[in-house]
């Protein structure tokens, strides 16, 4: 007789906003609750001048929280210029950069 354990899953994404590489701002989304398949429709802004632009970076983080245990890095990409991304992510910034009054949507794969 075989039997299932049921393990709820919490997830959320954290979005870190760097500045040479320090963390200076660090936003949560909601908690997704008991499922496989999670989906965050929220949005993060970030107010920065425009000089620190190029030694600026956005790490978008998916993470698990199990109750009693140190919260688990599931993946993540980072967001930022030349000197941080490359391919879809730096296309994504700096269409974020151009369009800095819209909100840019992106999929990303995560490592």
């Amino acid at each position: 007789m075989a039997s299932t354990v049921h393990v709820a899953i919490y997830t959320y994404v954290k979005v870190c906003l760097m500045i040479q590489n320090k963390a200076v701002k660090t936003k949560k989304s909601e908690v997704g609750k008991k499922t496989y398949n999670p989906s965050f429709n929220e949005s993060f802004t970030f107010k920065l001048p425009v000089s620190g632009l190029d030694t600026a970076s956005v790490n978008v983080s998916l993470m698990q929280h199990l109750s009693g245990h140190k919260d688990k890095l599931l993946g993540r990409i980072v967001l930022g210029s030349f000197m941080f991304a490359r391919g879809k992510e730096l296309d994504h910034w700096n269409e974020m950069i151009a369009n800095q009054r819209d909100q840019v949507q992106q999929w990303h794969v995560l490592s």
